[in-house]
């Protein structure tokens, strides 16, 4: 979970990668902060570069005890773990990840903690999601939450405590499955008006229309995947496996956020 903190209106923004957070730096910024000059470049460098950003131990004393209202950004464990999973390994920026070249650094990093260090020069093997899933449970088992990267992170990861109390005390929650609804409740609770554009989803290229079952592709390395132009429908990618995984490593985000726990 990262946060912004907003002094001046009394807010703490609770939120993790891939539950619009381009979106809610848009509306941070130009809903919310207002700026009296437009800004030049990135909302989320602008957030960090004017110190809104801000580390758990001294974002949280804030809610708990300042005052300040906590606004939680949320998504279904289930779709945001297929969506990091397929944005950051099978078609990044809506191209396909073919080599290790195409990948960003932290999802290198991941795949290198994973397999032993390949490097750049070395044959690409892609990963799985069903052995991404067993990275981060091997990680949670082991206590190195270090090395889980925040895109395939449980929400709650580190803040299991926190997150349950904030959800008992008074607080604003957006989640993602109904992100432009629930914005628009806070808007009017606190005076705004500002949405941010509906921006596209990542896309798969149109020439991927080759098929595999869940059970395949939750087993197929992404490398793989991009080979073969395997066209992944929503949900597709959530085998019973991965589902079990996914409950298992994320339980304390579907029990915490009010998601339905997937059954296998």
């Amino acid at each position: 979970m990262n946060f912004y903190v907003l002094p001046e209106q009394a807010l703490v923004i609770c939120w993790s990668p891939k539950c619009a957070c381009t979106a809610i730096c848009d509306w941070l910024v130009n809903g919310v902060i207002k700026p009296p000059m437009p800004i030049k470049g990135n909302n989320r460098l602008f957030l960090r570069d004017n110190g809104y950003f801000q580390q758990a131990d001294t974002a949280l004393p804030y809610i708990f005890d300042h005052g300040f209202t906590p606004v939680l950004f949320t998504r279904n464990p289930l779709s945001r773990v297929e969506s990091a999973f397929l944005s950051k390994f099978v078609f990044g920026k809506n191209k396909p990840i073919a080599s290790a070249e195409n990948l960003e650094q932290f999802t290198l990093n991941t795949i290198n903690a994973y397999y032993g260090h390949i490097g750049y020069s070395d044959e690409y093997r892609g990963i799985a999601l069903l052995e991404l899933l067993d990275y981060v449970a091997d990680c949670i088992k082991n206590n190195r939450l270090d090395l889980i990267d925040h895109h395939w992170a449980p929400q709650t990861l580190a803040f299991v405590d926190e997150t349950y109390a904030l959800m008992k005390g008074k607080r604003f929650l957006v989640k993602q499955e109904n992100f432009y609804h629930d914005l628009k409740n806070i808007n009017c609770a606190l005076g705004l008006t500002y949405l941010p554009p509906h921006l596209n989803k990542t896309l798969q290229p149109s020439d991927w229309t080759n098929v595999a079952t869940p059970d395949e592709l939750a087993r197929m390395h992404s490398h793989v995947i991009v080979a073969k132009k395997l066209k992944i429908a929503k949900n597709q990618l959530l085998s019973n496996a991965a589902k079990a995984a996914i409950a298992d490593i994320f339980y304390h985000d579907f029990k915490a956020f009010s998601y339905t726990i997937p059954k296998t």
